[in-house]
């Protein structure tokens, strides 16, 4: 009897272990009311902790004005990086602003471009690409929200 509910605990084990890892990954909707856009990125770490990056998987046209990026209830490891880029390669935010995120507080940065000074809107006609790096723990959850005025 013992044997039994060993081995079924260890079943139940497995089976929650390959529902979790099922899990990670980033997934990505958008949404436009109006004028308006809001590109977003669910992201969930493998077991490893990477993220395997991921294109929007939809054209997004419009200028992006401010990318959010919000730590989930399994915080990531501090000072984790990002990377939105287009189809062409080019940073969405210009001058890579979004380097060095935080664990636990939500953060904002504003658009800028890239040879100047400058802020504002970028255009874009084209899919975005999510890159996540510097994260080391299991499961770690962020969402990522992009801005587009149309």
């Amino acid at each position: 009897m013992k044997k039994v509910v060993t081995n079924l605990m260890v079943l139940f084990l497995l089976l929650f272990c390959i529902s979790i890892s099922a899990q990670a990954g980033i997934t990505s909707t958008y949404d436009a009311k109006g004028d308006k856009g809001l590109l977003t990125f669910t992201c969930v770490a493998a077991s490893d902790g990477s993220f395997v990056a991921t294109d929007s998987s939809m054209v997004v046209v419009g200028y992006v004005t401010r990318v959010v990026t919000n730590p989930g209830t399994t915080a990531p490891t501090d000072n984790w990086d990002l990377s939105l880029v287009d189809k062409d390669g080019i940073d969405l935010t210009g001058a890579n602003l979004l380097q060095n995120r935080d664990t636990a507080t939500s953060e904002e940065v504003p658009v800028r471009y890239t040879d100047h000074a400058l802020y504002g809107g970028k255009m874009i006609f084209s899919e975005v690409t999510a890159t996540i790096t510097g994260n080391s723990v299991n499961g770690a959850e962020i969402v990522i929200k992009v801005y587009i005025q149309r």
